[in-house]
């Protein structure tokens, strides 16, 4: 028998154009496993989850079929790839916020940057 139990953080965009709001919120959701290698059988609990992981959990179990037996912990990878999926885009656009206050910085400063 194996269990396992963890949080995980995710990135949403708050879908605004006003300035002076935050473009993303960082999120997060908690999943439990128990897989009996004896009985075969599992017991998934997702506290939080978005509608994202929901629709990527449905199109993984339809995938599945009874006759074939995935590996127990396949659909973490999925829960992680998926949490994963937007950090990139928030480190750019934070990347990009930081570049231009770094040019109002030397703009109002009267220095090169």
């Amino acid at each position: 028998c194996s269990e396992c139990a963890y949080g995980l953080r995710y990135l949403a965009p708050n879908h605004t154009e006003d300035p002076h709001k935050e473009k993303w919120s960082v999120r997060q959701f908690s999943v439990y496993q128990k897989f009996s290698s004896v009985s075969g059988t599992e017991v998934w609990i997702f506290v939080g989850a978005p509608k994202e992981i929901e629709s990527r959990i449905d199109h993984y179990i339809r995938r599945c079929s009874l006759a074939e037996v995935e590996n127990p912990f396949a659909m973490h990878l999925i829960l992680i790839e998926t949490a994963l999926a937007r950090w990139r885009w928030y480190l750019v656009d934070l990347t990009e916020r930081v570049q231009t206050q770094v040019i109002v910085f030397c703009v109002w400063t009267n220095e090169l940057c």
